[in-house]
């Protein structure tokens, strides 16, 4: 008969398919988007931002 998990072994392993989903996410991101984050951003944007941020 299988022995029940305990708190601490399903928080382990949750941690843990949670590290291994986050990198493959972050790979995955990475490969698809990773070119567009070397773009500058464009100057209406910054405008824009710079208009609505506090102190302006």
């Amino acid at each position: 008969m299988p022995r029940a998990s305990t708190g601490s072994q399903r928080s382990r392993r949750n941690s843990t398919s949670e590290v291994a989903f986050d990198s493959w996410l972050n790979r995955s991101l990475r490969a698809s988007f990773g070119e567009v984050t070397q773009e500058p951003v464009p100057a209406a944007l910054l405008d824009l931002v710079r208009a609505h941020s506090p102190g302006s």
